[in-house]
């Protein structure tokens, strides 16, 4: 039986598995290595946090802020400037009229 496993197309196979059962084949799609994380994305991710807190991280880290994408290993560093730039304006919009 194992050998069938190798030489079986999958309709066939998943027939035989599933002959009880209604199973639906979807046309096969493409798989792409993509990364969805940037420089900007990651300065929003900074951005969330309250400046003090990214400035205690600064200091923590010895002056650079590195955020590692685990997906494609890409490292983003941000440095007091960055940081700086970051805040900067922060607190200065018009507060929201929307009520909840």
């Amino acid at each position: 039986h194992a050998k069938e496993l190798l030489f079986l197309n999958y309709p066939a196979l998943l027939h035989r598995l599933y002959h009880r059962e209604i199973v639906l084949l979807f046309a096969c799609l493409p798989l792409q290595f993509r990364c969805s994380v940037s420089r900007e994305r990651s300065a929003s991710a900074l951005a969330s946090l309250v400046q003090v807190d990214a400035e205690l991280l600064l200091a923590e880290q010895g002056g650079s802020v590195g955020i590692d994408c685990q997906f494609c290993n890409e490292r983003y560093a941000f440095d007091a400037a960055d940081i700086a730039q970051l805040f900067a304006g922060a607190g200065s919009e018009a507060p929201s009229q929307t009520r909840h």
